[in-house]
């Protein structure tokens, strides 16, 4: 009954160990997840970046366009006043072509006033151009900080989970080893329980037989007591009784001498093993002696009983103890363990 308490603690253990190692791999999913939606919101920021460059390049192709425009209108305008001023001395000069000068000077100056008008556009247009110019700009300075303190964090966190997926992995790899330890010691517990079986079952095969021979025993005896010769030495068998008894407690005395100067029974090991001897009020030797090699326990690391009578058939026949049977016989007759 105990070691079924203890093999279903053990497999409890191992659930708990596997439940865990599966918690683990989920936290390890959602850190893979945060990582896969940082490195998300790092790419759009970087396309918006790529695109807020492009607008400050094209406006700045543009901004040069209007830099060549303004001053091929501010040449034209110099033209004009040049030719003006030559038209004026013309004009002074020649009276007979004052009328066609008249009529070029005017044109000049709607010429004049249309490139006037012209340039005062251009540096409106100019002066929009390099406003929107600079808001870009300080807005893709603010991106640039924005995409710089997000790319940081990134590191940071990228950083903490490479830290933490070590650890885990570290975690993971000792739980893996426990539970391999703990299944190892499972397996043992089972095939060392299954050999506990099957000496029950030759252990119950020969209590029956013991029992059908005993109650022909008993047959006999009750013929025995029921004749004139059993009452007749009733008086000696009173003694005899008490002799016995006196004999069967100083040979245990004997046997438990014998174990305990062998070297191969452990008092510690066996408690360990086998708490459950606790419950008698006499020794574990003597405990083994008289009840646990009949359970098929063992006395030590060092001696396995159950294989002593697994390699020697003629010993279990007997049915005796076999660490006392190797102690006093089994030794001597060159049987090893």
């Amino acid at each position: 009954m105990r070691k079924a308490i203890s093999r279903v603690t053990n497999n409890n253990s191992l659930s708990e160990m596997k439940n865990e190692l599966e918690a683990l791999k989920k936290a390890l999913s959602e850190k893979d997840y945060l990582i896969n939606s940082l490195n998300e919101d790092s790419l759009a920021l970087q396309v918006q970046l790529e695109i807020s460059q492009g607008k400050s390049a094209q406006l700045a192709v543009d901004n040069a366009a209007l830099n060549v425009r303004v001053n091929e209108l501010e040449e034209g305008y110099q033209t004009k006043n040049s030719e003006l001023a030559m038209l004026s001395k013309l004009f002074f000069k020649s009276e007979e072509n004052s009328q066609r000068i008249a009529a070029q000077l005017k044109k000049s100056h709607l010429e004049l006033d249309c490139c006037k008008s012209e340039l005062s556009k251009t540096k409106a247009a100019l002066d929009i151009s390099q406003t929107k110019l600079k808001k870009i700009e300080s807005e893709l300075g603010l991106l640039k900080k924005s995409h710089s303190k997000i790319k940081q964090k990134l590191e940071d966190e990228l950083g903490k989970l490479k830290s933490q997926l070590v650890k885990e992995k570290e975690s993971n790899n000792l739980l893996s080893t426990q539970a391999t330890v703990l299944q190892d010691d499972l397996n043992l517990r089972f095939s060392e329980l299954a050999k506990l079986s099957n000496i029950l079952e030759v252990k119950d095969r020969q209590l029956l037989a013991k029992d059908n021979e005993l109650s022909i025993y008993k047959e006999q005896l009750d013929k025995l007591k029921k004749s004139f010769a059993w009452k007749a030495v009733a008086p000696v068998r009173a003694l005899s009784y008490k002799f016995k008894k006196k004999n069967t407690k100083s040979l245990l005395r004997q046997h438990v001498e014998v174990i305990q100067n062998s070297g191969l029974f452990s008092i510690d090991w066996y408690r360990k093993n086998y708490p459950e001897i606790d419950e008698y009020s006499i020794s574990p030797i003597e405990h083994y002696l008289t009840i646990g090699f009949k359970l098929g326990l063992t006395p030590s690391e060092r001696f396995d009983g159950n294989d002593y009578l697994a390699r020697y058939p003629d010993v279990q026949q007997e049915g005796v103890n076999p660490l006392l049977h190797y102690l006093m016989f089994g030794k001597n007759e060159g049987r090893t363990f």
